[in-house]
Order: C-alpha cells, then structure tokens, then sequence
C-alpha cells in the first residue's frame, strides 16, 4: 500500500501474492494485493503470481454478506493516482473477486504511463466482464503482449473515457473479444481473438505448437520473462508471462 507516501522507484519482483482478504466484510474498502496511490511513480511489478484474492462470497464457509461489495471491491493490482507504473511477466489465476488489474483515480486525476504487458491471464471474473479494468482516463497506456486466457465476454473492460495515446496491441484472447466499452484515444491492433494460446497440460506456458510463440513485439522493458529467461528465445517475443525454454 503506497497511499500518502510519494513512494517511487520500486521492484516488486518474483513473489506470490494470494489469499488475500479471505474474510467475510461488507466493508466497502477494496482488499487487494497491491494499492499504488497518490504520488506513486515509477513501480515495476516483474514476475509475480497473483491468485485467490478477495473476500467470502454468500454461502462461502458460512458467511452471508448485506451487501454486494464482494462482488467487485477486491483486485490483484490496483493502481490509483500513480505514474510510470510498469506490470510485466506476471501471471493472474483462480480471481473470482474483481480484477486482475483495475485502475481508477481516487483524486479524479488523470494518471500517465501504465504498460501492462507479457503478463497472463486465466480465468474469468464472474460478476464483472474482463480481467482488467481501466475505469478512468489515462495518458499513454499500453497493454501488449499479453495472453488473456477464458475470460468473460472480454479481456478489457474499459469505461467510456479519455485514453490520450493508448495502444492495445499483439495480445491473445481465447473465449472472449478483447475490450468492451467506447475508450476514447486508443489505437487497436494485431489482437487475436478467439484464439487458444495452447497451454502445455496443466500450466499456463505456451506448449510447443502455441500460437502464442513468436507473436509479440519486442519490448525494451521486458528484456526477460518471469523466470527470468532472455527474450526473445526465437524469432519474436513469446506472448504471455513465459518464454520458450
């Protein structure tokens, strides 16, 4: 949680970060993993698995909650009124609760380059359509490179607001569209919809035949994948959280 304190310059590198908020709440303050707030800037969050976060839903070990909090407050990665904030080479999995990602002012301020890209996705938000949320205007984002594996009706849920210089390119969806919602400012191109990454049997690693091998675009700021593997490994930037060993 950076809230208040003008944090910058931080790696969050390599951890797991799971069961988060395990409780039954009707609080209305979000449980999340990762809360990036006012003055934050410059953040890389490299090579980090995400899972099980969020509070007890009704009928979930007894609990029986007067709201519908549960349904939506609760996030892997929140990022708030924060800059410069980098998420690569992570892996989201088994987020019944909210969004993988979701970025919303808690200023009413616009924030100014969020790159989230080579990360992977898997499994849907059942309240909520898309794995990340991008719910207020935002200055150079740009979402590459990313598999986003069953989620529901899309990758990306995008609020109708101002995306001043966005691109969303080279991502993967399988069982979904890539964005719902009118963003305004973004530029769309090479995604692949309705396409299966081909996962290796019991993982969320491209197997060897993988539509994903090779499809992305080299990135500077994802020299590595989450094992820590150079990229590019053959002819292109794998896409996702892994490069071909």
């Amino acid at each position: 949680d950076t809230y208040g304190g003008g944090v910058h310059d931080l790696v969050i590198a390599r951890n797991r970060v799971h069961h988060i908020g395990r409780n039954c709440t009707d609080t209305s303050n979000g449980r999340t993993g990762a809360s990036l707030g006012a003055g934050t800037r410059r953040v890389i969050l490299d090579g980090n698995l995400w899972h099980d976060i969020g509070r007890l839903a009704p009928g979930e070990q007894g609990c029986s909650p007067k709201t519908r909090y549960y349904q939506n407050h609760d996030h892997g990665i929140y990022v708030a009124d924060a800059d410069d904030i980098t998420i690569i080479n992570n892996v989201f999995y088994r987020f019944s609760r909210g969004w993988a990602i979701h970025r919303y002012h808690s200023r009413g301020t616009s924030s100014r380059g969020l790159l989230i890209a080579n990360n992977t996705f898997t499994g849907p938000n059942p309240y909520r359509p898309g794995q990340v949320i991008l719910a207020t205007p935002t200055s150079d984002l740009r979402v590459e490179n990313n598999i986003f594996h069953a989620p529901q009706a899309a990758a990306l849920y995008f609020e109708n607001a101002r995306f001043p210089g966005g691109v969303v390119r080279h991502n993967m969806v399988h069982g979904g569209a890539i964005r719902v919602g009118r963003p305004r400012g973004v530029a769309f191109t090479r995604n692949t919809e309705d396409t299966d990454p081909k996962f290796a049997e019991g993982g969320v690693r491209p197997g060897a035949d993988s539509p994903a091998l090779d499809a992305g675009r080299s990135l500077p700021e994802v020299p590595h994948d989450a094992d820590g593997i150079r990229r590019p490994q053959g002819s292109g930037y794998d896409l996702g959280a892994y490069e071909r060993q």
